[in-house]
């Protein structure tokens, strides 16, 4: 990854907004998410486990406080950070996608389609 890339990574997990006052389940599955968003291996499952969370209560409570699922969360903030990403005209949409988190392009394709309505060669 690019300097460039990793700088402005960087910047916009500094930017992500984090609630106050949240169930102590809830911050902790969210430090994760954040320390975490963009590796290729984070998946509901691994951070529940990574955390010592049972999925049993915890989705409710994630949804009722973030709005999102834990999994809607997480691509939500990868495209959002590929969005600015994409704004730059000096990096490739391959490396953006790698850059995020996604272990393909193809991946990375449809989540940003089904995301934003437009393919990431078209934004």
């Amino acid at each position: 990854m690019t300097s460039l890339i990793e700088t402005l990574l960087t910047a916009y997990r500094a930017e992500i907004p984090y609630p106050e006052h949240l169930p102590a389940d809830v911050d902790i599955l969210l430090t994760y998410l954040h320390a975490h968003l963009f590796e290729p291996g984070l998946t509901v499952k691994a951070a529940l486990s990574a955390c010592g969370l049972t999925s049993a209560r915890i989705h409710g409570r994630f949804r009722r406080f973030l709005g999102h699922t834990i999994g809607s969360y997480i691509e939500y903030r990868r495209i959002e950070a590929a969005r600015r990403l994409m704004q730059r005209d000096t990096v490739r949409l391959a490396d953006v996608a790698l850059a995020v988190g996604y272990e393909n392009y193809a991946t990375f394709r449809r989540v940003f389609l089904r995301r934003t309505g437009r393919s990431p060669s078209a934004w």
